[in-house]
């Protein structure tokens, strides 16, 4: 997973540190040949590390082997959008993430796949316009409705997006692969008809509250998509369109 044993070793002692550190430490994954990524200690960032670099939970359907235009939306602090740009160096990647700090952190993640590599600060919705979010890096942070809202969480403010004012903007037509993980806002996203998924070939979504497996995937097969199951995540469905089998 690492380029190295001392590569291991400072992963490990992020892994176990109790206490924030104000300098991360910078870790080599091995797919990212040679590039470093910044690890916070005492955060989430570990966990989300490991997944990426050695579950391979983001990677696309095989239907898709060879994407050239990726959206990640959920980015966090970047790992996924760097695994992207490295793995597939054909593609363009355009990334969103809607905490402060952790796109302050995926920032300088990608910051060396230049103008391959894009990252908007924004949270992902049905509109474009502002929105609060709540939360933490262990929980997730999610957007606060009126039937989430919790009067003693902290809440920030933030832009939202919705997906086709965003991809026209960045002129993408046409899109391979969409991770989705966006913390409960794709019941939001993935309303009926929603025009956006006509652009898109795959997709892989994370389902968290109120969304259902059930009905995105009704919504999915109506806008002509099949979906299974995801083998390789329990909490996330594929979606591939029925003209690419």
């Amino acid at each position: 997973m690492f380029e190295s044993w001392t590569d291991f070793v400072d992963y490990a002692q992020v892994v176990t540190a109790l206490r924030r550190q104000p300098v991360p430490r910078a870790l080599r994954p091995k797919v990212l040949a040679g590039r470093t990524v910044a690890c916070r200690p005492a955060t989430s960032d570990p966990w989300v590390l490991w997944d990426v670099f050695c579950n391979e939970f983001q990677l696309p359907p095989p239907e898709v082997a060879a994407p050239l235009s990726i959206v990640d939306l959920g980015a966090n602090v970047g790992y996924t959008a760097a695994y992207f740009a490295a793995k597939y160096p054909d593609a363009t990647v355009l990334a969103v993430e809607m905490d402060a700090d952790n796109y302050a952190v995926a920032r300088a993640n990608i910051e060396s796949f230049g103008e391959r590599c894009t990252l908007v600060h924004a949270a992902v919705w049905d509109r474009d316009g502002d929105l609060e979010y709540e939360g933490g890096e262990e929980q997730g942070f999610h957007v606060v409705t009126s039937k989430s809202a919790d009067a003693a969480g902290q809440r920030r403010r933030v832009r939202s997006r919705a997906l086709e004012s965003l991809f026209t903007e960045h002129g993408l037509e046409s899109i391979d692969y969409v991770k989705m993980d966006i913390e409960g806002a794709e019941d939001q996203v993935l309303m009926e008809s929603a025009p956006w998924l006509r652009r898109v070939r795959a997709l892989k979504i994370e389902l968290h509250p109120p969304a259902t497996a059930e009905e995105c995937s009704r919504r999915l097969e109506r806008a002509g998509f099949l979906v299974r199951a995801d083998d390789r995540h329990d909490q996330c469905i594929v979606a591939v369109r029925r003209d690419q089998h």
